[in-house]
């Protein structure tokens, strides 16, 4: 769930020194699973656990407290594969999201709210 908090493209831009190193880590976890001949289950572990960070993998117990972290700082991962992240932002009074891809400088354009499901 995203927290009430809107970005500016600046705010967005310098929590990346810590978001870039969480979405990395959070990658390269995935990626672990995505290799393990176990990987539907955890990944079922993943997409139907209770948010409390408490899972029979630790590797998607990781994975869920650091997605609860970037909840907290009031982004969102909407693509763990890639590492895309959203910033919820209001331009000129619009709702939206700037969006951050793992690897990118800085956040890319605004994006209107409804464009992009979350």
């Amino acid at each position: 769930m995203l927290t009430k908090r809107n970005f500016t493209k600046e705010e967005a831009n310098r929590s990346l020194v810590y978001v870039s190193a969480i979405v990395e880590d959070i990658v390269a976890k995935w990626n672990i699973i995505l290799q393990d001949p176990q990987r539907d289950e955890q990944v079922h572990d993943f997409f139907t656990h209770d948010r409390t960070g408490k899972s029979t993998s630790p590797i998607i117990a990781h994975i869920i407290n650091h997605t609860t972290e970037l909840e907290q700082v009031g982004c969102h991962l909407k693509d763990i594969s890639r590492g895309v992240v959203l910033f919820p932002t209001l331009a000129e009074g619009i709702p939206g999201y700037y969006l951050w891809t793992m690897g990118a400088d800085g956040v890319q354009d605004f994006y209107e709210r409804q464009s992009i499901s979350v």
